[in-house]
């Protein structure tokens, strides 16, 4: 697996309660080979950026939307952690504290517009503000009856699954 499912598949556990170990074989000498050893850097680079909105959270009272939720449910898809590649529509919910950290699993683009159903008015009453976390950029949201909008930043940083973070009052 590449280090950006390995990130997605941690994202998705970990909003469903769960944790992950990670087998990493090594060379009859005990040497960890390149590749591992390369996947590895890049992990740690993104836990560097967002691994805040991973260690010592919790749940959120729904694990996420998007499309593989749908899929799993109607059987279109086999689940195998290396086989499913998780688009911008997964949204994964993590949190700790008066903290929601929402996990996009791929870049939709800059500037784009999401629409966050699970984090609507009816059910969040009091948000107090939204940053994309890699950054700490405030960014503009708004939110409604139907969901919470947030607007990605004009600038890309970092790889893989990207973090919002959610402060409530």
């Amino acid at each position: 697996m590449t280090a950006g499912q390995i990130v997605d598949n941690l994202i998705d556990i970990v909003s469903k309660n769960g944790n992950m170990m990670l087998n990493v074989g090594l060379r009859a000498d005990g040497s960890l080979p390149e590749t591992f050893r390369d996947e590895l850097i890049k992990i740690d680079n993104w836990l560097k950026l967002s691994g805040k909105a991973i260690y010592y959270t919790h749940p959120f009272k729904v694990y996420g939307e998007g499309t593989f939720s749908i899929n799993a449910l109607v059987g279109k898809k086999k689940y195998a952690d290396y086989m499913y590649t998780f688009t911008a529509k997964d949204i994964r919910f993590i949190t700790k504290e008066n903290t929601i950290y929402i996990f996009i699993l791929d870049w939709p683009g800059n500037g784009k517009n999401i629409k966050i159903q699970n984090l609507n008015s009816k059910e969040i009453k009091n948000i107090k503000s939204v940053s994309f976390l890699a950054s700490r950029e405030k960014v503009r949201w708004k939110q409604d009856e139907d969901g919470l909008y947030i607007t990605t930043p004009a600038s890309l940083i970092g790889k893989y699954a990207y973090a919002f973070k959610v402060i409530m009052k």
